[in-house]
């Protein structure tokens, strides 16, 4: 994911976060708040001032929260690799300065 509107000095904050997620152990269950991340979990955590958009679902079972892969699609990022070949991908050359 690339954030489609964001200064340099924010996205280096995300990708920190990122890090700061490198030993969580992945996650199948979408659910927010525990140590072990999905891929969707890891955006959206690393998103600090929620810039993407996204918003939480809550589970009417649980009542636990969650995000889910869908809600991409309507963020503020571009996809720039699917690993499925679903989603159209245009891949612009990184703007140097």
């Amino acid at each position: 994911m690339r954030m489609k509107e964001a200064d340099e000095e924010y996205k280096e904050l995300c990708i920190e976060r990122v890090w700061q997620c490198e030993k969580a152990d992945y996650d199948t269950l979408f659910r927010l708040g525990n140590r072990r991340k999905t891929c969707m979990e890891l955006v959206y955590e690393a998103d600090v001032e929620r810039r993407l958009g996204i918003v939480p679902r809550r589970s009417r079972l649980t009542g636990q929260q969650y995000v889910e892969p869908q809600q991409m699609l309507n963020a503020n990022v571009d996809v720039v690799w699917d690993s499925t070949g679903k989603i159209p991908i245009t891949v612009e050359e990184p703007r140097d300065g």
